[in-house]
C-alpha cells in the first residue's frame, strides 16, 4: 500500500502557534506570582492589624474578672469597662467585629460581649442586685463553623491563637484571629476573637488580576507580534523564498531540459547573516549541480557508447565461438555440447573443437586470468594461437609449448591462461591430453557413473617461457562421455559465499535419466541455479561435453 505523502505545515503558522503558546505561558507565570504577592502581603498587612488589636486586648481584659461574670452571670463595671475597650479597638485599627464568646457542648457559640452593641451597658443602681442574681443574659447565639470547631478542639491542646478565612452571604469574606483567654490558673476562660472584612481585598484582587491579565496580554501580545514580523522578515520569508527556488530548479532538473537553461532564480536575500549566507552556498551549490548533470550527460553518452562497442564485442566474441548443434552432421561417431555464461559483458572463457585432419578431432576448453575486455582480448588471441598451431599438427604438448612462447611475448600485463587440449582418433577412440592449470575433466564409463580424470598438470600458457607441458593418453570407448569446465562451475556461490564445488559438480553428473549429453547439461545448470539462488555471478561459467558413440564398425 502506497505511503500518503506528510502533510506539510508553513513554518509562519507554526512560528506564530509558539508565540501565542509562549504568551499564555508568561501571562499565567506573571499573572500567578503577582496574585501571589498580592494577596500575601495583603493578608500580612490584616494580620498585624488583627494581631495588634488581639494582643492589647488581651493586656486589658482582666480575665478573672471576666470569669466571675460567668459565673455569676452579672454585669460589673469590669464588664462595661471591657465592652467600651471592644468598641475602641474595633475604631482604632478597622475590625469588623471584636468579642468574647464561649464554647458551649453543642454545635452553637454563645457571644458574651460584643462591639455590635453600640449603646453603653451598666449596672442599674437604683436596683438592687443582690449576689447570685441574674443580670447578665447571653447576647446571642451563632452556629459554630468548621474552622472555629477545629479551634476549639486544639484548643484542648493548648494551642494559644489561630487565623482562618471564612465566607457566608450574610459577613461576606471575613480574615479572623482567635485565641484564649487564660485565667491565673492556667484554665481557658473564654476565647478572643476578632474580625477583618476583606470583602474588599477580594474585590480588589479580581480587579487585580483582570488588570494583570489584560496588560499583560496586551504588552506580551505587541512584543510578541513584533517578534513574530521579525522573524517572518528576517528568517521564514528568505526560507520560503529559498524553498521554492530549490523546488522549483529541481523539478526543472527532472524534465527534459536543457542543463545550460536550467537556473536557480536570484534570491536577493540581504539578511546579514547565517540566512544569507545559506542563500548563497545554495546558490553556489545550483551552479554545481549544473557542473554534475554536464558531467554526468557526458559520462553518460560515454557509457552508453562503451556499452555499444562492448555489445558489439560481445557479438563478436560470441561469433568467435562454435555456436552451431550439432556441429558436424556427417560425423556419427561422436556428439559435442558446449556453452558459455560470461560473469560481464564479455568474458575471458573460451571453448572450441575442430578437425585437425580426417579423423582427429581437437577439444579445447580454456580460462583467462582476468575478466572483462582485456581478458576477451587475450582469449582472442590464445583461441587463434590455439587452433592455428593445432592445424599444422603435432600433440598438444608440442602446440601448448609453441603457443605459450608466442603468449609470454610482450606479455606485460602478466595475463595468462588455463587451457585443456585433447586430440581424439574419432576411428577407434584413442584420446592424447595436454592440461596447462586448467580443471580436471569428469568422464563417464559406458555405465553411466561419472569420475573425475586426474591427470598431472602443467603450469598455465604465458606464465614462464621455455616451459615443456605434461601429455597423457587414454582410450575412450563407445558410449563413454568426456565432461570439461572452467572453474566458474566449481567457485560459483550462494548468498553465503559458500561454494559449489567438485562433490555437487559430480552429484549433479551423475543424476538418474541423465540420458545424454544435453540432460547432462540441464542438470548441472539445474542444480547451479538452485545452490547460488540469486546471488551474483563472479565468474564466467563454460563446460563442453563430448560423447563417444564409436567407430563405425563398432555401431
Amino acid at each position: 500500500m502506497k505511503e500518503k505523502p506528510k502533510k506539510r505545515r508553513k513554518l509562519n503558522q507554526s512560528i506564530l502557534r509558539i508565540c501565542m503558546l509562549f504568551t499564555m505561558v508568561i501571562i499565567i507565570g506573571i499573572g500567578t506570582v503577582g496574585i501571589v504577592i498580592f494577596t500575601n502581603g495583603t493578608i500580612n498587612a490584616y494580620k498585624n492589624e488583627l494581631s495588634s488589636a488581639i494582643d492589647y486586648a488581651e493586656l486589658q481584659i482582666n480575665t478573672d474578672a471576666i470569669k466571675q461574670n460567668i459565673e455569676t452571670m452579672t454585669v460589673n463595671d469590669c464588664y462595661i469597662k471591657t465592652q467600651k475597650l471592644l468598641h475602641q479597638l474595633t475604631d482604632t485599627h478597622g475590625l469588623q467585629y471584636l468579642y468574647i464568646i464561649l464554647p458551649t457542648d453543642g454545635q452553637d457559640i454563645d457571644f458574651l460581649m460584643t462591639n455590635e452593641n453600640k449603646g453603653e451597658l451598666k449596672v442599674n443602681d437604683k436596683i438592687n442586685i443582690s449576689p447570685g442574681s441574674v443580670g447578665l443574659k447571653i447576647l446571642s447565639k451563632s452556629n459554630r463553623s468548621d474552622k472555629l470547631s477545629e479551634y476549639f478542639i486544639d484548643s484542648q491542646k493548648k494551642e494559644k491563637s489561630a487565623y482562618y478565612v471564612s465566607y457566608s452571604k450574610e459577613y461576606g469574606y471575613l480574615y479572623s484571629k482567635i485565641t484564649s483567654l487564660i485565667d491565673d490558673n492556667g484554665e481557658i476562660v473564654a476565647f478572643l476573637g476578632a474580625d477583618v472584612s476583606i470583602q474588599e481585598m477580594v474585590v480588589t484582587v479580581i480587579k487585580y488580576i483582570v488588570f494583570l491579565f489584560v496588560g499583560i496580554l496586551v504588552v506580551s501580545g505587541l512584543f510578541l507580534w513584533s517578534l513574530y514580523l521579525w522573524i517572518k522578515k528576517r528568517v521564514t520569508v528568505p526560507i520560503q523564498k529559498m524553498d521554492e527556488s530549490a523546488r522549483g530548479f529541481i523539478s526543472e532538473s527532472h524534465k527534459d531540459t536543457d542543463v545550460e537553461k536550467l537556473e536557480f532564480p536570484a534570491l536577493n536575500i540581504n539578511t546579514g547573516d547565517e540566512i544569507e549566507g545559506l542563500s548563497n552556498s545554495l546558490c553556489k551549490m545550483s551552479n554545481d549541480i549544473k557542473k554534475y548533470l554536464t558531467r554526468i550527460i557526458i559520462q553518460t553518452k560515454e557509457e552508453e557508447k562503451i556499452l555499444s562497442e562492448l555489445n558489439v564485442a560481445k557479438k563478436i566474441q560470441e561469433e568467435m565461438l562454435p555456436r552451431k548443434f550439432p556441429p558436424f552432421p556427417e560425423y556419427n561417431q561422436f556428439e559435442i555440447l558446449a556453452s558459455i555464461s560470461p560473469a560481464k559483458q564479455v568474458g575471458g572463457d573460451f571453448y572450441d573443437f575442430f578437425f585437425v585432419d580426417e579423423n582427429h578431432l581437437a577439444l579445447v576448453i580454456a580460462d583467462v586470468s582476468d575478466k572483462g575486455v582485456p581478458a576477451a582480448l587475450f582469449m582472442a588471441i590464445s583461441k587463434a594461437l590455439i587452433k592455428n598451431r593445432a592445424l599444422l599438427g603435432g600433440s598438444p604438448s608440442e602446440i601448448f609449448a609453441d603457443v605459450n612462447s608466442q603468449l609470454c611475448e610482450g606479455n606485460d600485463s602478466n595475463m595468462f591462461v588455463t587451457a585443456w587440449l585433447c586430440i581424439i582418433d574419432i576411428t577407434n577412440g584413442h584420446a592424447v591430453v595436454s592440461n596447462a592449470g586448467h580443471e580436471d575433466p569428469a568422464i563417464c564409463s559406458k555405465d553411466g557413473h561419472f569420475e573425475l580424470k586426474k591427470l598431472p598438470h602443467s603450469l598455465p600458457l604465458g606464465a614462464i617461457k621455455n616451459m615443456q607441458f605434461f601429455e597423457h593418453e587414454f582410450e575412450l570407448h563407445a558410449g563413454d562421455t568426456v565432461f570439461t569446465y572452467t572453474d566458474g562451475v566449481i567457485d560459483a556461490t550462494d548468498k553465503n559465499e559458500d561454494r559449489f564445488g567438485i562433490d555437487r559438480m559430480i552429484d549433479a553428473l551423475n543424476k538418474p535419466n541423465n540420458n545424454n549429453i544435453h540432460d547432462i547439461f540441464n542438470s548441472v545448470n539445474g542444480a547451479l541455479d538452485e545452490y547460488v539462488s540469486g546471488a551474483p555471478q563472479f565468474d564466467d561459467i563454460t563446460m563442453l561435453g563430448f560423447t563417444y558413440f564409436g567407430s563405425d564398425e563398432e555401431q
